[in-house]
């Protein structure tokens, strides 16, 4: 990310500001730098494709339509069942045919995804590296694509690959500005880079953005403290 002279200059206060103040909770501190930190571009998916998911912003993958009329891939929508408590009324056979025929070239990247999602799950970063970028050679420029980006970059924190995770973190922002997540995982790998006061910047955006993440407060506390 680069910053204008005026945002070189705040990053290099923030953090003595932080450990300054004497608010008990560092994200309520946060609060009087919102003005100074750029704002993410915010858009629904559906407001601009029908065929994409609210969720991820990728094209709809065994979409479920949920009872507010908005159709989600099923893998978010059981990710999200539990932070949401939505009802889904079934899977949506008939739109899902129509995603999968208007999309038919990414819906092989996408499986190939959902493979290493699971070889992630099983701590395989290896594996699941290997199975992103084969995913990524089918979406690249493609919907969906930010997802892998940011998938891949998860298995390499983990595997201790941060040069190769940053790149994919600030990709992943390229491609999907407004898409949290992809914030969310540039500033993980920066605070791993040891560069505390960027890695802040991504939280002040994420939480200017109006965004609640029990993450990104624990990441702020981690930040401030350590």
């Amino acid at each position: 990310m680069e910053y204008t002279d005026e945002m070189t200059s705040f990053i290099s206060h923030m953090h003595d500001y932080l450990l300054g103040s004497q608010e008990c909770k560092p994200i309520k501190r946060l609060k009087p730098l919102l003005p100074f930190i750029p704002d993410v571009p915010i858009v629904s998916g559906q407001d601009t494709d029908p065929l994409l998911c609210v969720k991820c912003m990728c094209p709809l993958f065994e979409p479920v339509t949920l009872l507010t009329g908005l159709s989600i891939c099923r893998h978010c929508y059981a990710y999200n069942m539990a932070q949401t408590c939505e009802v889904a009324y079934c899977i949506n056979v008939s739109l899902a045919g129509v995603a999968e025929g208007h999309i038919s070239a990414t819906y092989k990247g996408m499986q190939l995804r959902l493979q290493g999602n699971d070889m992630t799950r099983e701590k395989r970063w290896e594996d699941a590296i290997e199975r992103y970028t084969q995913s990524l050679q089918l979406l690249e420029g493609r919907p969906g694509e930010h997802v892998v980006l940011s998938n891949r970059c998860l298995a390499e924190v983990s595997s201790g690959m941060l040069e190769e995770a940053l790149r994919d973190a600030n990709m992943c922002v390229r491609r999907a500005p407004y898409w949290i997540k992809g914030y969310y995982r540039r500033s993980t790998v920066l605070e791993k880079m040891g560069y505390k006061e960027e890695a802040l910047v991504m939280c002040l955006m994420i939480t200017k953005s109006g965004t609640k993440d029990t993450s990104v407060e624990q990441c702020v506390a981690r930040l401030v403290h350590n």
